[in-house]
């Protein structure tokens, strides 16, 4: 019986995991995709009471904190009826951590989850690109029929699979599959050109940078390479750089930046006020109201305060010193935590949620970071 067996169902838990992880970069908000992280969360509960063994990460004391700090503001937001669907949200993310960290021998091994998520990142670049400029010009704006709506948040997942591949490709000895993923870290990047998304370009260039530092020589061709790419759209595409701009700012979001931060310091600068509490700005020079503060950390000040915001520093701060701690060895967990943070500086604000993009672009590189210092058995 597959039960009794105990070496069975950490397979069949991570091989479930393994497709959700795939299929949740190229689908949005699928409830069949999402039911695979449910099915492998109940799976996990039952091994770990059956085995009565919690592999746990210092991490996860860090994480807590946060996620309770979200959760209970509830009842001092407008959606208050929501207290119990967000505490569910809270527990899906914790679990999304424990399952990563506890199945990392089987996840990790031969860098096997970062070779799916990029083989499936670049072969729906080929099915979302000819869907796509099937019907629309071949200069329009790359959007994915199979992903998050978002063409921002599609390119971020790219840009990981970009840094998945590449990091592969500096890790593998046989020249056909070094060649293999470089390819395919080729086709994920011609995607995020497309998408024409500034921010999550710029984190994944210094991604680049942290993987190649221990090459002199690739360190200086991803930075020579950044800049003849920075040259270049400065000389035949500056709409691109421009294409937001008003009152003399890059972008309106700069703006709703400052609206955020004075309204927390003016009426609830400790507390905030409550996940998901309604957020509207208007912006009189764009006769536009935006509902969102555009930014994950302003986001996270706006419901939370300055006391969830410290809480999530210290959770960030820990996994920081998590990657530098195992920097010589391993590059990897440093890139995919500041491409992270660089994209969620300017993009997401609901970012405790059922399964959805957010997930893969913050809760994921933050995940991957403590399994993999545990795999090199690096300590602090």
């Amino acid at each position: 019986m597959l039960f009794n067996n105990n070496e069975k169902l950490p397979i069949v838990i991570s091989s479930l995991f393994l497709m959700f992880i795939c299929l949740l970069s190229v689908s949005y908000d699928n409830k069949q995709i999402n039911g695979l992280f449910y099915i492998s969360s109940i799976l996990y509960v039952f091994h770990v009471i059956k085995n009565r063994k919690l592999d746990i990460d210092t991490s996860a004391l860090y994480l807590i904190p946060f996620l309770a700090i979200n959760s209970i503001s509830m009842l001092w937001s407008d959606h208050v009826q929501d207290l119990l669907r967000t505490m569910q949200h809270s527990l899906y993310i914790l679990l999304f951590f424990l399952i990563i960290h506890q199945f990392k021998a089987i996840l990790l091994h031969k860098n096997l989850i970062l070779k799916l998520f990029a083989i499936t990142s670049a072969a729906f670049v080929f099915i979302n690109g000819y869907l796509f400029y099937s019907h629309n010009p071949v200069e329009a704006r790359f959007y994915a029929e199979f992903g998050p709506t978002n063409t921002i948040d599609y390119a971020g997942i790219l840009c990981l699979s970009v840094l998945f591949s590449y990091y592969i490709f500096t890790e593998e000895t046989n020249r056909l599959r070094k060649f293999l993923y470089i390819s395919l870290g080729m086709i994920s990047l011609l995607g995020v050109f497309l998408s024409q998304s500034r921010t999550p370009l710029v984190g994944l260039f210094i991604g680049l940078f942290i993987l190649s530092l221990k090459n002199k020589k690739h360190a200086f061709t991803i930075l020579v390479s950044a800049l003849v790419v920075f040259a270049a759209i400065v000389q035949f595409y500056p709409e691109l750089l421009s294409r937001d701009a008003v009152d003399g700012a890059p972008t309106p979001r700069i703006f709703t930046w400052i609206y955020t931060l004075r309204q927390v310091i003016e009426h609830h600068l400790l507390l905030g006020f409550g996940y998901n509490n309604t957020f509207a700005h208007y912006f009189s020079p764009r006769n536009i109201t935006y509902n969102n503060p555009h930014s994950v950390y302003m986001s996270i000040l706006y419901y939370t305060g300055f006391i969830g915001a410290l809480s999530f520093i210290a959770l960030v701060a820990k996994l920081a010193l998590d990657a530098v701690s195992v920097f010589i060895k391993d590059k990897l967990p440093l890139a995919i935590l500041v491409f992270s943070l660089i994209f969620c500086s300017t993009q997401g604000y609901l970012y405790i949620y059922h399964p959805r993009e957010i997930w893969l672009l913050l809760w994921f590189p933050l995940a991957l970071i403590p399994a993999m210092k545990q795999s090199h058995k690096v300590t602090l």
